[in-house]
């Protein structure tokens, strides 16, 4: 268990976990800054919630990275099956927030499944057309298996933007 996380710590792109951090380490020194008055000499606390942020999306890339994507297909259905029941909350249960109800609240946070469903789109386009070859591929199969993606589009459609 040990050498698998050692050899992934080994295996991580650091060079682009540095830009990251970089370059969020440089918009929050300009939020710093916006949020400075030099009259009463205070900030405002934006650039502490980007920091928050941060950390999380630093701990989001090292948990997701070590996410092996070819197992995770093997879960598409249930991973669909989950990002449909959200969007069918949100349609039942969601919060209306400037006109629109597409959000779902959860003690303080507010979560918006469309944006989540992106993710599992892009997990249930992959195990959907994962037995495709280059030579069976016709437009009959494929449009049956596109009918599968037409409840999400439907729901994400329903709540205006």
């Amino acid at each position: 268990m040990f050498d698998k996380f050692k050899k992934y710590l080994l295996d991580t792109d650091y060079l682009l976990l540095a830009t990251v951090v970089s370059l969020s380490v440089i918009v929050i020194i300009f939020i710093y800054s916006a949020g400075y008055n030099p009259y009463t000499g205070v900030t405002n606390a934006f650039y502490k919630k980007q920091i928050i942020w941060l950390i999380l999306g630093i701990i989001s890339f090292f948990v997701v990275s070590y996410i092996n994507y070819k197992q995770l297909v093997k879960f598409a259905p249930f991973i669909y099956g989950i990002g449909i029941t959200f969007l069918l909350i949100v349609l039942l249960l969601g919060l209306i927030k400037m006109g629109a109800q597409r959000w779902i609240g959860i003690g303080p946070l507010r979560i918006q499944p469309s944006e989540i469903f992106k993710i599992v789109w892009v997990i249930s386009l992959a195990w959907l057309f994962m037995d495709f070859d280059g030579k069976k591929i016709n437009i009959v199969e494929v449009l049956k298996k596109a009918l599968l993606l037409i409840p999400p589009f439907s729901l994400v459609i329903y709540q205006p933007d």
